[in-house]
């Protein structure tokens, strides 16, 4: 999970409309949906976002990760979509594509592991709260495990004390094709907090702590191959952030 906090820094590109974002962070771990990507390793993350003020944008990010029985060591995101105000709302439309480099070469290598995902996000704030949701459609997820129903709710708090800012997730996830894991589903939530620094002509440092977990039980928490996994427990997790 990530604060939605303020957009930190931005390079605006001539007159073109086109603004550039761009993140280098450094945490204990990197989780999606409450898994582990690092089996519990630090992990490196980089990431970059173009936006037009017409609300359309793409970005691309790139991390560290750690996957058992496989050789990859990197992960790839790459996505894009258009942002728009409807009312009090804001919504994101969207695709996102997942890239897993060395599963070629791995035991894994014939589990299809790369996936796009369809999704629909919405903002709107209430004095010093953010709510989120999002609901996702991914037609044959991770390792051709098949039709995946991804559904998340959250808030951010802006506390006004010491400027930090606190944060709540909870969402499930429908797994279809249940060939590959011991469940149909599964949920997950986190908690966090974090203040962002302002380093006026520079960027932004950003410092967060949470915790987060699964539903997901220790004997059902395994990989495609049936390898038992500690990537599905709860855990603490820190992460620091430049945003530029």
């Amino acid at each position: 999970m990530a604060l939605a906090g303020p957009a930190g820094a931005q390079i605006a590109i001539g007159s073109t409309g086109l603004t550039l974002t761009t993140t280098l962070s450094y945490g204990s771990d990197w989780a999606s949906r409450g898994f582990s990507q690092t089996r519990g390793r630090l992990a490196m993350q980089a990431e970059t976002e173009l936006v037009h003020r017409s609300g359309v944008y793409i970005g691309a990010a790139m991390a560290s990760i750690s996957h058992s029985s496989a050789d990859t060591r990197r992960g790839t995101e790459i996505w894009g979509g258009y942002r728009f105000d409807l009312g009090d709302f804001n919504l994101d439309i969207g695709t996102v594509t997942y890239l897993y480099s060395g599963f070629e070469t791995g035991p894994n290598r014939n589990s299809q592991p790369a996936f796009f995902e369809g999704f629909l996000k919405l903002t709107r704030q209430v004095g010093p709260v953010k709510l989120l949701g999002q609901i996702g459609l991914t037609p044959d997820y991770f390792g051709g495990t098949g039709l995946i129903t991804y559904v998340e709710a959250g808030a951010d708090w802006a506390s006004g004390i010491w400027d930090l800012t606190l944060g709540g997730r909870m969402a499930f996830q429908r797994i279809d094709g249940t060939q590959r894991y011991n469940a149909s589903g599964y949920g997950w939530w986190g908690i966090e907090f974090g203040r962002d620094f302002q380093i006026e002509g520079i960027g932004t440092i950003a410092v967060s702590a949470g915790y987060m977990g699964t539903s997901v039980s220790p004997q059902n928490c395994s990989s495609a191959v049936n390898e038992s996994l500690e990537v599905c427990s709860q855990r603490a997790m820190g992460r620091i952030a430049f945003k530029f």
